[in-house]
């Protein structure tokens, strides 16, 4: 089962999403989401369910933990 980053990676890779769009939906800076992305950095637990509910916005996108 993938964690949560590598959804977020997945979904970037096969589904074209910005990165920039997922940090504005988290409230996070892309700085920041970068930082996430290259292991520099830790969602917090809220944030983690804003990726959860802003994926679950967009029905073709997978987000299952």
């Amino acid at each position: 089962m993938m964690n949560v980053k590598e959804k977020i990676e997945y979904v970037i890779k096969e589904y074209g999403v910005k990165k920039n769009f997922i940090a504005r939906g988290i409230g996070i800076s892309l700085s920041e989401f970068s930082m996430f992305l290259t292991g520099n950095r830790d969602l917090k637990p809220d944030q983690e369910s804003k990726v959860r509910d802003l994926f679950k916005k967009y029905n073709g996108l997978p987000f299952e933990l």
